[in-house]
């Protein structure tokens, strides 16, 4: 068992990751990703993914990305992949990116990297407390920003599992 506190990343979202080597980010920082992003959204395809949320009949969804959020706001910063997401709810937000041409997921992933939220067109989302996720081809997965193996992958939601001690002052930030 793995666990994330904010998402898991699987597509596109956990590439990126992988093609992001340490020696790079230490001389780049952030822009390392942003250049793997790039690379990562001129080559890869969209990928078949199948999701059962809960008890209800899986649903087959092609897209470049799939987000599992938990939390969609750290104090200060909204997460733009799903801002609504809420750690308190017993539930995780179900993301997928379904952009098909490179300029639509440049624009898209250019928009999450600032911090706004999307243009909603392009995804499709859902919420559960226990998914499970598939893939035509094993893609890689990243939880909380580390690579975690590959599809497929099941996240159920553990309420009270995590006890986070913080200040008043930015309860309401969360």
């Amino acid at each position: 068992n793995e666990y994330f506190v904010l998402m898991l990343g699987a597509g596109l979202a956990a590439s990126v990751i992988e093609e992001s080597p340490r020696s790079v980010k230490n001389v780049l920082g952030f822009g390392a990703y942003v250049i793997a992003a790039f690379k990562e959204t001129l080559l890869r395809k969209r990928s078949l993914y199948r999701i059962a949320l809960d008890a209800r009949p899986p649903i087959s969804v092609r897209g470049s990305a799939l987000f599992v959020v938990n939390l969609g706001r750290l104090p200060g910063r909204e997460i733009g992949i799903a801002p609504d997401a809420s750690g308190r709810d017993g539930l995780v937000d179900i993301v997928v990116i379904k952009t098909k041409t490179l300029f639509h997921s440049a624009a898209v992933f250019a928009q999450l990297l600032i911090g706004r939220r999307p243009d909603y067109h392009q995804y499709q989302s859902h919420r559960a407390s226990d998914v499970q996720i598939e893939s035509r081809r094993p893609e890689s997965v990243q939880l909380d920003g580390d690579l975690a193996g590959k599809t497929p992958v099941r996240v159920r939601v553990l309420p009270g599992a995590v006890r986070v001690f913080i200040s008043r002052d930015v309860i309401a930030d969360i």
